[in-house]
Formats: structure tokens, sequence, C-alpha cells
């Protein structure tokens, strides 16, 4: 068997794409298959790419990289990331990139070194750099505090960790498989699953990019769930649906933090509604957030001045 695949979904980023295969491309140690799953695009994503791997095929030489590149109708990130996988041939490990972000150099080496040494672990992270456009850094995370505990991290800072993080192939499929009917936070249900089974470990050194608004600049799509008016109301489903499935593996003080969070993101939702004057929806989610944390008590104000209370 084969070490290392890579999975990238994308669409209409004809041109961020190429950046994103680039650093792959100039890995210290280089994947065995990269499998590109085109999800519908408009905008020639599908022969830029098409061009780029014909360009690396024509270099010839003794390069160890698999290129293959697969068009489907226009679905969900997640069935994209399904898709890749059961077209790529099985390897030990697998890593999932986003179109518009980028790897260090040595991520994939760094990364497999630790899962090829420690069956028990099950995912390998390396820190994460948010840049503008521009190149200027918005945020940086150390995710040492990912790896010590993955279900609280996520479920705080949501799930958003996918190009930073090498896995075990059999983990994922485990874990039963992205989800293909979530559109949203399907990131969270697969990754909150497979953090049950084994070790969960973080290594040092250069952090992978990840590229805010750039794919709007450029007239590219922007990320998926930005485009759900209602994104948050769905994480809060989602985030209920994870709860259910990891609430017998986890201590009852895990049961209480993890509940909270799900209430946490039932607040937010109400926000959002109450923002664009959707009354009765804020309302409902402002009480389905009490009924996950009693202690909200920002919840229970914005009730007030909704004019409904809340005992």
């Amino acid at each position: 068997m084969e070490d290392v695949s890579v999975i990238i979904p994308v669409y209409n980023r004809k041109s961020l794409i190429l950046k994103a295969l680039g650093s792959v491309q100039n890995q210290t140690v280089s994947p065995d298959f990269v499998t590109v799953v085109d999800d519908g695009s408009t905008d020639g994503t599908y022969e830029s790419v098409q061009a780029w791997i014909q360009s690396q095929q024509q270099v010839g030489g003794t390069q160890k990289t698999s290129y293959q590149l697969f068009r489907q109708e226009k679905g969900t990130a997640a069935l994209a990331r399904e898709y890749g996988m059961f077209a790529t041939p099985r390897t030990r490990f697998v890593g999932f990139l986003d179109s518009d972000d980028r790897w260090p150099s040595d991520f994939v080496e760094r990364t497999t070194r630790v899962l090829g040494h420690d069956p028990g672990t099950i995912a390998v992270s390396a820190n994460r750099q948010f840049v503008d456009p521009s190149g200027v850094e918005l945020q940086y995370d150390d995710c040492s505090k990912l790896a010590k505990s993955p279900l609280k991290w996520m479920f705080r800072y949501g799930a958003g960790v996918a190009s930073c993080t090498m896995f075990r192939w059999n983990a994922v499929i485990d874990a039963g498989g992205w989800d293909t009917g979530l559109e949203s936070a399907e990131d969270a249900l697969l990754f909150s699953q497979i953090s049950l089974l084994g070790g969960w470990k973080h290594v040092p050194g250069s952090p992978v990019i990840f590229r805010v608004h750039q794919a709007t600049e450029l007239g590219e799509a922007g990320n998926l769930s930005s485009k759900f008016s209602d994104r948050f109301e769905r994480w809060a489903v989602t985030h209920e649906q994870i709860f259910r499935k990891v609430a017998e593996y986890v201590t009852t003080a895990e049961q209480k933090h993890l509940g909270a969070q799900v209430g946490n993101y039932w607040y937010r939702a109400g926000k959002t509604y109450q923002k664009s004057d959707q009354r009765v929806a804020a309302v409902s989610c402002f009480k389905k957030a009490l009924g996950w944390n009693r202690s909200l008590f920002r919840a229970r104000l914005r009730l007030l001045k909704l004019g409904h209370f809340s005992p």
C-alpha cells in the first residue's frame, strides 16, 4: 500500500487551485496520489487544472506523484471529497487540501513521520496562518491546543482544520466518511468522530496558509458556507447532531462543556436573525440556546428585549 494521497475539491477557482497544487508539488516528501474533484465549475477551472496536470506529465523525469482530475455535477464539498476518496487508490494517509490554501514544503514530511511512527495516532495537525490578499497576517493559530483536546477545541473554534491536518485513511473510513448531505459543518461532524478513534497530535514548524478574501478579490468563488444566510443555524443543528453521537464517549464534565458550546451556536444564530429583524426565528434560537446552556444570560436578555420571558 502506498503512503499518501491528497484530495482537493474545487469550485470556480481556476487560478487559486494552481497555487494549491504548486504547494503540493513542492513537498519534500511527494504524495503518491493527488486527486482534484471539480464540483461543477463554470469558469474554466477544470480546463485550467487539466492543462496544469498535462504540463507536469510533459516534464517527465522521476516524479513520484500521480495526478488525476474528475468532474461532477454541482453538489457539496463533502460529496466532492467523498468522491475523491472513492476514486483514489487506498493509501495509509490522506490529506484534504482546500483549493485556496497552501501547504508549507515540509507538511507531508512532518505529518506522515508522526503518523508512521505511532499507529495509535489518527490525525496530525500543523499550525495555521490566515492571510489577506496582500499577504498580511490576520490570525495565527497554534494547533497544539487542538491536539490536546480536539472535541473541545472544534466545538469552540470550529473544525476548519482539514487543510492543516493529515489523517490516517482507515480512521476516515471507520468514522463513516464525509456526510454528503451536509452543505456546511460537514468537517465538524467527521473530525469529531475521528477524534474518538485515537490520538490527535501536533507538529510545530511552518504553518499552513489559509487565504482569506483572496477568492473574492480575484472574482472566484468564496467560502462555501458563507453563502448561506442561515449558516449559524445550520452549524447549531449539526453540532446538536455531533453532541448526540459523541456524548456517551466523553465525561460528564466534557458533556457539559460541549453542550454549552452548542448553546453558543444557537445564540449566534439568534443574533443573526435578530439583526435582520427575523424576530420569530431569533426567539426560537435564543430559547434553544438556553435549552443547552441555562446560564447563557445574554440569551435571556435578548429574549426580554424581544418581549419574551424565559424562566
